[in-house]
Order: structure tokens, then C-alpha cells, then sequence
């Protein structure tokens, strides 16, 4: 969890379900193939998903994730069931 999730995250995902989890997870790793290096350059938990007072999703970049995005602006929209997770992210 550490490595995957920033303690914010797993403090709104002790409420949720496994599907939420996914979900995060999804908009993680959306999130860096629109930056375009997946992964290879920071660790997941550099990509924090966090929700405005209506339940909107939004990123904050942190350490070498929001050096590779250059100053950015990533939107994101993430769905899932209880089978599946599924999340889009536009860098502008």
C-alpha cells in the first residue's frame, strides 16, 4: 500500500471497497502514461489522487512525477464496478 498510495489515499480508501482501490490505481496509472513515461521514471505513490467537495477526482504531482510533467495539467475520469476499474487522463 505504501508504495502504491499516499497517506491521504489510504485514509479515504479505509471507507471504500477494493473497487475504489482499483479505481485510484487506474487513474495512477493513466495519469503516467499520459505523461509518457509510465512508471519507469517515480513510483506510484508520486501521482496522488485526491477529490474535491463534490467527489471530483483531481492529481497532485509530487517529486519526480511533477518534474517529468513540466507544470502540467492532468484531468481525470475514473469508473468502476465491483469487477472493474477503468480511468482516462488528458495532460493539457
Amino acid at each position: 500500500m505504501e508504495r502504491c498510495f499516499t497517506d491521504s489515499e489510504m485514509a479515504y480508501l479505509k471507507s471504500k471497497g477494493p473497487a475504489s482501490m482499483a479505481g485510484l490505481f487506474a487513474a495512477k496509472e493513466a495519469t503516467a502514461k499520459a505523461i509518457g513515461t509510465g512508471f519507469d521514471r517515480f513510483w506510484p505513490c508520486d501521482i496522488e489522487v485526491t477529490h474535491d467537495e463534490k467527489g471530483k477526482p483531481f492529481i497532485v504531482l509530487h517529486g519526480k512525477a511533477k518534474d517529468t510533467a513540466n507544470g502540467a495539467t492532468i484531468h481525470v475520469s475514473i469508473s468502476h464496478t465491483d469487477e472493474d476499474a477503468v480511468a482516462f487522463a488528458v495532460v493539457v
